[in-house]
């Protein structure tokens, strides 16, 4: 087997081994936050709750869905299966912008109303255990990620992060509620637990916006990331500059999707002939300098024949 095959066979077990262990802390989680909000009638841990169930049932999407992330391109699927990696970003983006939504109405309404009653205590310790929890498993997900250099392991990578944020504020939020409740403001603490949820939604908010803003630039074929494209034209200004093709003969289309990068170098002809074998050697240096740049890199060497004017 290749180096490259081997290298390819390591992302995908560590990237299915994060998956899987994110997963199972997700339904540890989401069990123990719904008992949690129920015993406490707490909204804000009801919040996590429910994020983590909406995040539970799709990873559990994620593992069916890398069986076919990575099969060749064929006849009858010239992209193979990458357009389904941006669909599940845009499909989570969507899902948690829902329930984001929908929680901050809850919070709103209870606003206006007599706000809520919570066992301030009891939500404290739990977010303190809950900030732990999610530190280790934040280090240990981003070191395993290290290898499977995953979209989608990533996003679980700054979820962990934003989880621990989340759960440091709200238990520091709950900590000046418990001391409110002893001093001229207790009358507000009814008012705390909605108020968190509110700050809870919009700190989460961009995450599910950026990711629906990043699948639809990948389902749609749209231009990669600008630094992904200087790359790209970096390396093929220099190794055409190598065998003496100057910058001005070079045209580039770069397109990704999923993990899969489409690269086409298009060079102008001005000669009555075609070097076949300076196309050979360029295209196979350019397959090795591009291969960092994604899982699946596609790389076409194109003669562009100018007519004469």
């Amino acid at each position: 087997m290749s180096p490259q095959k081997n290298e390819l066979n390591t992302k995908r077990k560590s990237e299915r081994l994060g998956i899987l262990l994110s997963m199972l802390s997700n339904v540890f989680f989401v069990t123990l936050e719904l008992w949690i909000s129920y015993l406490s009638h707490s909204q804000a841990v009801l919040i996590d709750g429910i994020f983590d169930g909406c995040e539970t049932l799709l990873l559990i999407f994620s593992l069916w869905l890398m069986r076919y992330l990575y099969q060749p391109i064929s006849e009858k699927r010239p992209i193979g299966y990458s357009n389904l990696e941006p669909f599940y970003m845009i499909l989570k983006g969507l899902l948690f912008f829902i329930v984001a939504v929908m929680m901050a109405v809850s919070s709103i309404r209870s606003l206006f109303t007599e706000g809520n009653q919570v066992n301030i205590n009891f939500v404290f310790d739990f977010e303190m255990i809950a900030a732990a929890y999610g530190v280790a498993a934040y280090f240990i997900l981003r070191r395993i990620n290290k290898k499977a250099r995953s979209q989608i392991l990533y996003l679980e990578v700054k979820e962990w992060g934003f989880d621990i944020f989340s759960s440091l504020g709200t238990g520091a939020a709950f900590l000046l509620a418990y001391w409110a409740q002893f001093s001229p403001l207790r009358f507000l603490a009814t008012y705390c637990d909605p108020i968190i949820a509110l700050v809870v939604v919009a700190y989460t908010l961009p995450v599910p916006l950026k990711a629906v803003k990043s699948g639809f630039e990948e389902l749609f074929f749209l231009s990669p990331k600008e630094e992904i494209i200087e790359k790209v034209k970096a390396v093929g200004v220099q190794v055409a500059g190598d065998h003496g093709i100057q910058e001005d003969r070079l045209d580039f289309d770069v397109v990704k999707t999923g993990r899969r990068l489409w690269i086409s170098i298009y060079i102008r002809i001005d000669e009555d002939f075609i070097d076949v074998s300076l196309f050979r050697t360029i295209h196979a240096e350019l397959v090795s300098r591009y291969a960092p740049l994604a899982d699946m890199v596609d790389v076409d060497v194109i003669p562009d024949i100018e007519a004469d004017s």
